[in-house]
């Protein structure tokens, strides 16, 4: 019977040496070396540059030296030590390093593999063996950087110079046999996976980054156990997947990804457990909170625990949710659930790392769900601040019955806030707070929402929800750009453009009024091209920003003329090219005019009048900023204008100088008229007919020679405003009626002055030819222009 016993203890020990070091040896003698490895005894040492090297005897001690650099394959047979100081390279289709059972492996310098090759890998070990890293271990991603036998034991130590790569793959673990996985490294971890059949223990006080799945392999409940440790200093990033009853405890920081699961195997009769706690006091008598994290803000995570969930006073929980869009709110999907079959009981912290975005009021998120029901409650609810979440508040609900199924939720609720509310808080301006309140207003009630909001909760697949979802990530100065941009306010701009186009129209045809060369009838055509630009700060004031414009145009006319008397008729057109301060806002306002005019002299007495109907299209486009989002709004509408401005001058003659003192009234009716943008989706604007309605008293004095065939010439013109149109532009979002705000803009001066100044060269009966400067003078509105023009008469 002790022979059989035997011979059964000598063939169990020849199975558990590692299949790949005796198939890589079988046609090798045990004691032969190669290069600089080199036996004495039980004892190899490998110098200088080695070749692969193969020892099957039992109970060699291996060492590499300091500088020294072996070619793997390195394979020694059972109760074998290896003490690495040099350098290990693995470049082949088989494992670098092969050990039997029992062996104690300690790696001081560098043991890598870089083949992708299957079956290759850094080490193999049979049972009953330890690997221990101070150094550098490395296998290709996907390969193993260490495989064991059962009863394996891995211990990364602190003092590791380089991450852990590639798997270590543990045997099966049964009968008593058991795993053990130890990882301190703070500096660089381990980067891999971790994979376990049966019983083991892993405690991890470092960088563990990737995934741990342990598979059971008996259907009798507690026949093996997982237990997992992150110690106060761990910190584990990846997917927890155990299938046998498990132990799970964090009391570090821990990023549970989708697919984790705790104890997966009994779906009835698991009592796996995962605590969140730490009981580590500081040196300073504090205590930092243990930090488990179910997913990521980018990937929430739906973790099942087969079991219980216990969270202590010194433990948070960080649960991330994300902005459905279009999509229904999930667990797992837009926001990260822990889902226990058990209980689960409540303490600390409940932390919510939100995602800014657009949530509708009343959007529910059960972030914790128990099939054996909740008990106790956090201490502490916290929202995270790293994100902007200026637009909507979270509530926390506590413990609920589920919504489906058995058990409890603990649940939060997402209210959203009105956009008014929250910009008069952060010191946004008048015309910033109007556009707000369309952008939505709210009760705290769905029934009570208005606005942009309203569609967008009614419906999260609409484009004003997507809208909105872009608005909700912004800072205050960001959503203070966006309302600025968004705002028609500049559109006023395109008003007071019309004016001054058939403003300069109407002096043109003044100056062919003052202009009487013959003293007998002549009549004639004339011509005047013009340019005008505006030099205005592109600095804003609070309701209203600046628009510079460049005018060309070109009038012409024809006309019948004698000694006390013209009357004629004009045609006018030109282009204005506007910008915006806000440097958002550009366009043209063209128009087309035409006009009758007459002038009289009653001895001295001047009557002068002009009456004009202007007939133009505006265009313009803005872009409008939403933070890292951008969207382009056109806008194009018809305008009319009636113009008629008439004088009454006084005519005082002098040695060739012709001065005239003069006072007059200028009327202004028309419109720009109603239109809708198109482009910017739900942030288009319907905006309502802009007045260019204005009446001013005029009161000047022309200057002029009256004779000879050079004949300087000067204007100026007082106005000052009588009525007029005011400073308001309103207009609503969307084609939405209750989206309907009003604004105010920069509105045109009270007062200006006209400047015209030239000289006229007269040629007898035949015409004449000009040059001048035309000048605007107003509150926030300077421009400087040219004029030229030819007058042929007959």
């Amino acid at each position: 019977m002790a022979r059989s016993i035997n011979l059964l203890s000598r063939t169990t020990r020849a199975r558990r040496f590692a299949p790949i070091a005796l198939a890589s040896t079988a046609l090798m003698t045990p004691g032969v070396a190669w290069a600089d490895c080199t036996a004495s005894g039980s004892t190899v040492t490998c110098s200088g540059t080695s070749a692969a090297y193969t020892n099957t005897a039992s109970g060699v001690n291996v060492s590499v030296t300091s500088g020294s650099s072996v070619t793997a394959p390195l394979v020694i047979g059972t109760s074998g030590t290896l003490t690495n100081a040099g350098t290990v390279t693995n470049t082949g289709a088989v494992y670098g390093v092969q050990y039997g059972d029992n062996a104690a492996i300690t790696n001081n310098g560098t043991i890598t593999s870089t083949s992708s090759t299957s079956g290759a890998g850094a080490i193999t070990v049979g049972a009953n063996s330890t690997v221990t890293n101070n150094g550098t271990l490395t296998a290709y991603s996907g390969t193993p950087a260490i495989n064991f036998g059962v009863n394996g034991t891995f211990i990364n130590n602190t003092s590791a110079t380089a991450a852990v790569t590639g798997n270590i793959v543990y045997g099966t673990n049964t009968d008593g046999n058991r795993a053990y996985f130890y990882n301190y490294n703070t500096t660089y971890g381990f980067t891999g996976a971790v994979t376990a059949s049966g019983s083991i223990t892993a405690v991890n006080n470092g960088i563990f980054t990737g995934t741990f799945s342990q598979s059971p392999v008996s259907a009798t409940v507690g026949t093996n156990t997982v237990s997992f440790t992150n110690g106060f200093g761990g910190t584990f990033t990846g997917v927890f997947a155990s299938g046998d009853n498990t132990t799970l405890s964090n009391a570090g920081t821990m990023y549970l990804y989708n697919g984790s699961t705790v104890g997966y195997y009994y779906t009835t009769g698991g009592t796996s457990t995962l605590t969140n706690n730490n009981t580590t006091v500081n040196t300073d008598g504090t205590i930092t909170n243990s930090q488990l994290w179910i997913g990521t803000a980018s990937a929430p995570a739906l973790v099942k625990v087969y079991g219980n969930y216990i969270q202590g006073a010194n433990g948070t929980l960080n649960i991330p949710i994300y902005p459905a869009g279009s999509a229904t709110t999930a667990a797992g999907t837009t926001y990260s659930q822990l889902y226990t079959t058990g209980t689960a009981s409540l303490s600390g912290t409940l932390n919510l790392n939100v995602t800014a975005g657009f949530y509708p009021t009343g959007t529910l998120f059960n972030v914790i769900h128990a099939d054996g029901g909740i008990t106790g409650s956090f201490s502490s609810f916290t929202v995270n601040t790293g994100t902007n979440l200026l637009f909507t508040t979270f509530t926390d609900l506590g413990i609920q019955p589920a919504s489906s199924g058995t058990g409890s939720d603990y649940r939060v609720a997402a209210t959203h806030n009105s956009y008014d509310t929250v910009m008069a808080a952060n010191g946004a301006n008048a015309n910033q707070i109007a556009i707000s309140k369309a952008l939505g207003h709210t009760d705290g009630t769905v029934a009570g929402t208005t606005g942009l909001l309203a569609t967008a909760t009614a419906s999260t697949g609409s484009d004003a929800a997507t809208l909105l979802g872009t608005v909700d990530i912004l800072g205050v100065s960001d959503a203070k750009l966006f309302l600025d941009e968004i705002s028609p306010e500049g559109y006023l701009a395109y008003a007071t453009a019309l004016r001054d186009q058939a403003n300069l129209f109407h002096r043109t045809i003044d100056m062919r009024l003052k202009d009487q060369n013959s003293d007998h009838p002549e009549d004639g055509w004339w011509l005047t091209p013009m340019g005008q630009g505006s030099f205005s700060s592109t600095a804003s004031t609070v309701g209203g920003y600046r628009t510079r414009d460049q005018i060309t145009a070109i009038a012409a006319g024809y006309d019948f003329s004698g000694p006390s008397h013209v009357y004629g008729l004009a045609v006018n057109l030109s282009w204005d090219k506007l910008h915006y301060a806000l440097a958002n806002l550009t366009g043209t306002n063209r128009d087309y005019a035409v006009a009758a005019y007459v002038g009289k002299n009653f001895g001295p007495l001047h009557l002068t009048g002009i009456a004009s109907y202007h007939m133009g299209k505006m265009s313009a486009t803005k872009l409008i900023t939403i933070g890292a989002y951008s969207r382009t709004a056109t806008g194009s509408a018809g305008e009319d204008l009636f113009k008629a401005t008439g004088k009454v001058g006084f005519e005082l003659k002098a040695n060739g100088w012709t001065a005239e003192p003069f006072v007059g009234i200028d009327f202004n009716k028309g419109k720009i008229k109603a239109f809708t943008e198109t482009g910017a989706g739900a942030a288009d604007l319907s905006v309502n007919g802009i007045s260019a309605d204005r009446t001013e008293w005029l009161a000047g004095l022309s200057l002029t020679r009256s004779k000879g065939m050079l004949r300087p010439y000067l204007t100026a013109t007082y106005r000052s405003k009588i009525t007029g149109s005011g400073n308001t532009v309103t207009a609503l979002m969307n084609g939405q009626a209750d989206t309907q705000f009003t604004v105010t803009g920069l509105a045109q001066a009270n007062s200006q002055v006209d400047t015209n100044a030239g000289i006229n060269f007269v040629f007898d009966d035949a015409g004449a030819l000009f040059i001048g400067y035309q000048g605007t003078y107003r509150s926030n509105y300077i421009a400087h222009g040219i004029n030229l023009g030819i007058r042929l008469e007959f």
